[in-house]
């Protein structure tokens, strides 16, 4: 017998450490070097060219370029060691009072249980996410229970809870995981159905609590 579970858990974003950047190395020895190299390359190739056209002066050609290079390229370095290292809000428009944003809710998973006693015995449990949240899953529970078909058309768009990478995303997972299949083996064309797994997942989404939904598969 198996038992099928699907939960709904809050898993906060994690954080972005960026203190590699904090360090005399990356903010100015690893910069000082790519410009010196970007300058050293162009000017060596100016040099070249000067050299093979014949230009007057053509030390002066390649040094000029070179230097030109290197402190454009230096600029340009530090400019983009500052964006990724300035204080949150620097450079940004003043709000007007009581404009802050509202912090964000913490990211929502649903996680899908699978548990199953093998020949034997032997208990087996198994927990994969499905890249969607409760609402979008609840929205697609409730229209598939009302004969809505599982297609990209009536899935995606404005106004409906996935976009298009989302629900490819999430029909991927569920082929992956046995909740759907093709409708027709030889024939792409008429889409997808439930599997009795997912009719199950869909079922107990619409009839069961918000967070924890619970059935049985024989």
């Amino acid at each position: 017998m198996k038992t099928y579970n699907s939960q709904a858990e809050y898993i906060p974003l994690p954080r972005e450490s960026r203190s590699y950047l904090h360090t005399t190395t990356a903010g100015g020895v690893l910069p000082f070097i790519q410009a010196s190299l970007t300058g050293l390359i162009l000017g060596v190739v100016v040099l070249a060219l000067a050299l093979l056209w014949r230009w007057r002066n053509p030390g002066g050609w390649g040094l000029g370029v070179g230097l030109a290079t290197w402190a454009a390229a230096w600029l340009f370095l530090q400019w983009h060691w500052y964006t990724q290292t300035r204080p949150a809000g620097l450079l940004s428009l003043p709000r007007e009072r009581g404009s802050d944003p509202q912090p964000e809710a913490p990211a929502r998973e649903i996680r899908i249980r699978v548990s199953e006693v093998r020949p034997g015995g032997h208990y087996h449990e198994s927990v994969y996410p499905l890249p969607a949240d409760l609402p979008q899953l609840q929205a697609l529970a409730q229209g598939l229970t009302q004969g809505r078909p599982f297609s990209e058309r009536k899935w995606t768009g404005s106004g409906k809870p996935f976009s298009v990478a989302g629900f490819k995303a999430l029909r991927s997972e569920m082929i992956k995981r046995g909740l759907i299949c093709l409708a027709n083996d030889k024939d792409v064309r008429q889409g997808y159905q439930l599997t009795p797994e997912g009719w199950k997942m869909v079922n107990g989404l619409v009839e069961g609590s918000p967070q924890n939904t619970q059935g049985t598969l024989e």
